[in-house]
């Protein structure tokens, strides 16, 4: 899978043949842009082509640091389905604070919840996430 290209007008290589994520909206997969080389993430999209096609739209709204950024989408066949693939900003996780404390939130959060010495931390993760819900409201 890793010769496999995909994409519209603009074609992406996949880098894994594993995800990198899923859940029951789609399959997140790492690809890399055959125009520039850069790292995006590809989201297949399970659920309805016009409800992946809503969520790609209001996406591409946002230009906002606390949310991850629109780049594309294109359909893509499955079988004899046509899913919406979404290509998104590739956030690694080790941005930032992130960087210094651990590898992501997750494992920050396995590693270190609930410990009363990283207050502070808690706190600035808590305000990002609600400037880019904010952003969206």
């Amino acid at each position: 899978m890793a010769e496999d290209l995909i994409g519209g007008e603009t074609k992406y290589q996949v880098l894994r043949e594993l995800p990198i994520g899923e859940g029951g909206q789609g399959v997140v997969r790492k690809v890399r842009r055959i125009s520039d080389g850069k790292i995006f993430v590809a989201k297949n999209n399970k659920g309805s082509f016009e409800d992946a096609l809503a969520e790609a739209n209001r996406l591409k709204q946002y230009n906002h640091k606390h949310i991850v950024k629109y780049i594309d989408c294109f359909p893509l066949k499955n079988g004899f389905n046509t899913e919406l693939c979404l290509v998104m900003e590739y956030c690694d996780g080790k941005i930032g604070l992130l960087t210094a404390i651990g590898n992501d939130l997750s494992e920050f959060i396995m590693k270190y919840g609930g410990k009363k010495q990283y207050e502070s931390i808690y706190i600035h993760i808590f305000e990002q996430m609600l400037e880019g819900l904010h952003a969206i409201h």
